[in-house]
């Protein structure tokens, strides 16, 4: 993984975030590379937040940082390890994805997928799949079933 000195990672904060979060910051460690976490929210994510609680865009993207800390490695595991952690709303998740990788600049992407939506994006989510073919720099896309692999047994 020579020349990656910035790693942006996406996480939709859902189940598969916390092995998405692990693999980006051991890579972040093997490299001493840059991490910035980044959650982008849509729009209707955050009307329905403001109809139930009446919470502002403010307090909602506080709330939604402190769910990544949550779902983060212990912090014994990150120490040496430069994070920011980002969220930002839009309604065009990858768009916004693409641009902060941009923005950063990122040299790798590291984000899950789900795999829920059409046959045609069975292994890979629409936003991961969009992600991929759009990026200027190397994706590397953790399947939802990363976390639960069994290891192999011991005679």
């Amino acid at each position: 993984m020579a020349g990656v000195r910035k790693i942006l990672t996406v996480t939709d904060l859902s189940e598969v975030s916390p092995e998405v979060l692990k693999v980006a910051v051991s890579l972040a460690l093997e490299t001493g590379a840059e991490l910035t976490v980044l959650h982008v929210f849509h729009p209707d994510d955050y009307l329905r937040a403001f109809h139930s609680t009446g919470m502002s865009t403010d307090d909602f993207a506080a709330h939604l940082r402190d769910e990544i800390e949550y779902q983060m490695p212990p912090r014994s595991s990150v120490l040496g390890t430069s994070i920011r952690i980002e969220v930002i709303g839009g309604p065009a998740i990858a768009v916004e994805i693409l641009g902060a990788a941009s923005r950063i600049p990122a040299d790798l992407i590291v984000m899950g997928t789900h795999g829920r939506t059409a046959l045609r994006r069975a292994f890979v989510g629409s936003v991961a799949e969009e992600v991929l073919r759009r990026a200027a720099v190397p994706v590397l896309v953790v399947p939802a079933h990363a976390g639960s692999r069994a290891l192999p047994a011991t005679a």
